[in-house]
C-alpha cells in the first residue's frame, strides 16, 4: 500500500480559512484539505473519500487505511507522526512529482561554477542532483546571474536547492520533495547555507537604511489620514476585541499589497458568493482564481458572520490572501511586489466575473450594472427613436481636472469644463461626467431634433470613480461629493403598454409592480415577468442612494502610496480596522465611492 497523497494538502481548508487550531481538516484522497464544514460538500463529488484528518498536531486515519495499514504489520503511530512531520515540513507548497534524489556528486564548491563567466556573486544554489553551485536570477537587493538555469539547461537537473527552500525549473515554482532530507547529502549545501545567511543580514540592514532614509526624506512617520477617531472607552465593543469591530475583518498586507486588498474588501460588501462554483470546479482550489475569490469575499462577508464565528474560523480577525495573489499573478492581472491601480484590478475582476456569472459562478455581479439609453425625440412630431442600451459598471465623474482648482477651461471660444457632465439642477449631485442634451438640427415636420443619454436600469449599488490627478507628488481629488444622490430626473420613463399591462396582470401581480417592471424592461414582456417573478412580485425603482463607503488613497513618498478601504463608519487598512467619524473631512481623498440604493441601505 502506498502512502496517501498529500500533494495538496495542508494544515488549512480550501474553501474556508479554517485550520487545524480550530477544526479538523480532512485529507480527501484527491490530497484536496477540507472543513468539517465544507466536507459534505466535497465528497458530493464523485470519486472521493476521506483518508485522514489532523486537529492541532494529531493525525488520525479512518477506519479503512487504518485496517490496511494494520494487514501490513506496520506501527500506525510511526506511520502518523512520518506523515504529521512531512506535512509540517511541506507546508503550503505543492508536492513535486519530478521527484529525484542526489547521486552521482561530483561537486562540493561554494562558489558560482559557471565556466563561461566570471561570477563572484555570493547568495548561491546548489542542485539537488550533483552538488553544483551557482547565482540564480537578479532580484531586489539580491545580485545573480542567472547561471543555475544555464545549467538546468545544459544538464536537466531540475531541482535546486537554497537554504530550507526547493525550486523545480519544471515545475516553475517552489516545491515540496518527499527527498527533501536527503539534502545532507550535499555537503556543501550547509557551508552555502551560512554565507547566504551574511548576504541576507546585509541586506536587512541596507532595508532598514533605506526606510530610515526615506522617513527623513519625506517626513512620513506615520500615514496621516485626516480623520477624526473614536476614542475608546473601556466598555465599547472595539476595546472588549483589542481594538477590532464586530463583524468586520482585516487582510495582511503581502507587499504593496493595500490596493489587492481594498479590491475584495469592496467586492465582499457589494456581492453575494454562493458556494456554487466550489461544486462545479475540479481543479485545485487554493489554484483557481474564481475559487480564492469566492473564498475571501465569502469570509470577508461581514454582514453574513459575527465576530465571534470569524474569530471561530481563523483564531484571528484578519486573513492572508497570498493564495488569491498568485492565482491574480498566473492570471497575469497583478505583478509581484508592484503595486498597480486599484480602479483598473477592480474592472478586471468585474468583467470576468460578469464573464463566468452564467456557467461557474454565482455572486450577483451583474446587478451592479447600470444600463444607459441613448434617446432622440423630436418635439414637435413627438417621434422618438431609442439606440441599442449599454451597460457599464461604473460611472465617472467629472472629466475636467482644472475644474478642482476653480479653474474653467475655454475651447474655441467656448466653456468646455460645462460640458459633458450633469448640472446642478440636477439633483444628482455637482460635477459628474453625463451627456447633456444636444441638438440634431431640425425634422421634416418643422420642429427640433434632440439626443441625451438617459438612465433605463439602475443598479442596486452604484460605484463612481471620482476625479483625481496627481501634480508635484500630491494626490488631488474632486472632494464636492453628495452623500445622497437622486437620479429621477435621469431615467428614462418609458410609456408603459396597457395590452401588456393586462397581460401580465393575469398572472396575479399588482397593476402598480406590473408598470413598475415594463417600463424598467422597456415594455418588454418576458423580461418584466422574469423580474417580477425574481423579486416575488416587489420591483424597485427607486432613484436614490446613499453614500455608503469607499476607496481612498494617500500619497506616501516618490511614487509610493497606500490605499485604504472605508465602509460606513469603519475604516479597514490592511490588518487593521477601527472606528471613524463621518465628518466634513470624511470624503478627503476618496478614488472610489459606493452608493447603496436607499431600498437596500435602509
Amino acid at each position: 500500500m502506498t502512502d496517501p497523497n498529500i500533494n495538496f494538502y495542508r494544515k488549512e481548508c480550501s474553501y474556508c480559512f479554517k485550520t487545524t487550531a480550530t477544526d479538523h481538516i480532512y485529507a480527501c484522497s484527491c490530497s484536496i484539505p477540507v472543513c468539517s464544514s465544507h466536507k459534505s460538500m466535497h465528497m458530493s463529488k464523485s470519486g472521493h473519500k476521506i483518508v485522514f484528518s489532523v486537529l492541532d498536531d494529531i493525525l488520525t486515519f479512518e477506519r479503512e487505511y487504518r485496517e490496511e495499514i494494520e494487514n501490513e504489520n506496520r506501527d500506525i503511530k510511526e506511520v502518523e507522526e512520518h506523515l504529521l512531520r512531512t506535512i509540517d515540513l511541506k507546508g503550503d507548497r505543492d508536492c513535486c512529482p519530478h521527484s529525484t534524489t542526489p547521486q552521482n556528486i561530483i561537486h562540493n564548491e561554494t562558489r558560482c561554477l559557471s565556466k563561461k563567466d566570471k561570477c563572484d556573486v555570493k547568495d548561491l544554489w546548489v542542485c539537488f542532483t550533483c552538488g553544483y553551485s551557482a547565482c540564480g536570477r537578479k532580484q531586489v537587493y539580491l545580485e545573480g546571474n542567472n547561471h543555475m538555469e544555464t545549467h538546468y539547461k545544459e544538464t536537466k537537473h531540475s531541482k535546486v536547492v537554497r537554504n530550507d527552500l526547493m525550486y523545480c525549473y519544471v515545475c516553475e515554482k517552489y516545491v515540496y520533495d518527499v527527498n527533501f532530507d536527503d539534502v545532507s547529502k550535499l555537503t556543501n549545501c550547509a557551508r552555502i547555507k551560512d554565507k547566504n545567511a551574511e548576504v541576507y543580514e546585509m541586506i536587512k540592514q541596507i532595508v532598514k537604511l533605506n526606510e530610515e532614509q526615506k522617513d527623513s526624506l519625506f517626513n512620513i512617520k506615520e500615514i496621516d489620514y485626516e480623520l477624526d477617531y473614536d476614542v475608546p472607552g473601556e466598555n465599547d465593543e472595539q476595546s472588549k476585541n483589542g481594538g477590532h469591530i464586530a463583524g468586520h475583518k482585516g487582510i495582511t498586507n503581502n507587499g504593496n499589497t493595500c490596493y489587492i486588498s481594498c479590491v475584495f474588501q469592496l467586492l465582499a460588501d457589494i456581492l453575494n458568493f454562493t458556494t456554487f462554483h466550489f461544486l462545479k470546479c475540479s481543479v485545485n482550489p487554493f489554484n483557481c482564481l474564481l475559487c480564492q475569490i469566492t473564498r475571501v469575499c465569502r469570509e470577508l462577508k461581514s454582514t453574513e458572520k459575527s465576530l465571534k464565528e470569524l474569530t471561530e474560523n481563523t483564531s484571528t480577525d484578519y486573513i492572508n490572501i497570498k493564495d488569491l495573489i498568485k492565482c491574480l499573478q498566473r492570471e497575469g492581472l497583478v505583478i509581484d511586489g508592484i503595486q498597480q491601480d486599484f480602479s483598473e484590478l477592480l474592472f478586471l475582476i468585474l468583467e470576468r466575473l460578469r464573464s463566468e456569472e452564467t456557467n461557474e459562478i454565482e455572486c450577483g455581479v451583474n446587478e451592479l450594472l447600470i444600463g444607459l439609453v441613448v434617446r432622440e425625440w423630436c418635439d414637435g412630431c413627438e417621434k422618438e427613436k431609442l439606440a441599442d442600451n449599454e451597460q457599464y459598471f461604473v460611472i465617472l465623474s467629472e472629466k475636467r481636472y482644472d475644474r478642482l482648482n476653480g479653474k474653467d477651461e475655454v475651447e474655441n471660444g467656448e466653456d468646455v469644463s460645462k460640458q459633458n457632465k450633469i448640472t446642478n439642477e440636477h439633483s444628482f449631485g455637482p460635477n459628474f461626467y453625463f451627456f447633456e442634451e444636444e441638438c440634431l438640427g431640425k425634422c421634416s415636420c418643422g420642429g427640433t431634433r434632440h439626443r441625451n443619454t438617459l438612465i433605463n436600469k439602475l443598479p442596486t449599488k452604484l460605484i463612481i470613480i471620482n476625479n483625481h490627478r496627481m501634480e508635484n507628488n500630491e494626490f488631488h481629488t474632486n472632494d464636492q461629493i453628495p452623500a445622497h444622490l437622486d437620479f429621477n430626473e435621469l431615467i428614462y420613463k418609458v410609456k408603459v403598454d396597457d395590452k401588456l399591462v393586462n397581460e401580465v396582470l393575469s398572472l396575479g401581480f399588482s397593476k402598480q409592480e406590473v408598470q413598475k417592471a415594463l417600463r424598467l424592461t422597456n415594455n418588454n414582456l418576458n423580461k418584466s415577468i422574469e423580474m417580477l417573478l425574481s423579486k416575488n412580485g416587489k420591483v424597485s425603482d427607486n432613484s436614490e442612494f446613499k453614500l455608503f463607503g469607499g476607496v481612498k488613497y494617500y500619497v506616501t513618498g516618490m511614487n509610493n502610496g497606500h490605499y485604504i478601504y472605508i465602509r460606513d463608519s469603519v475604516v479597514i487598512d490592511d490588518k487593521e480596522i477601527r472606528k471613524v467619524k463621518v465628518n466634513e473631512r470624511f470624503y478627503k481623498h476618496f478614488l472610489v465611492l459606493v452608493y447603496r440604493s436607499v431600498s437596500v441601505a435602509d
